[in-house]
């Protein structure tokens, strides 16, 4: 469990550390940028929007799945009366 307590704390600090040589960085390209924290709120959630859409395929494409299997299980039925006849 130490290993763990340890591990969690050394990412919290590697965290801050980031969180304090970044900011100043962040502060100088939205300045040139001329970008706010509204801008960076948006695009959060236009980039959650997108991965959301991404957890089911297009109609288009289950349509053409199912098409396809369809069309295999008709050739191993047509394989199988082939057999019998």
């Amino acid at each position: 469990m130490c290993l763990l307590g340890n591990f969690i704390y050394q990412n919290y600090r590697h965290a801050l550390d980031r969180i304090r040589s970044d900011t100043p960085k962040l502060h100088a390209l939205s300045a040139k940028l001329k970008t706010t924290p509204t801008d960076y709120k948006a695009y959060l959630d236009s980039e959650r929007q997108y991965l959301e859409s991404l957890k089911s395929e297009p109609e288009d494409v289950l349509r053409t799945v199912k098409y396809i299997e369809s069309l295999t299980k008709l050739q191993e039925l047509q394989s199988v009366q082939k057999t019998y006849i």
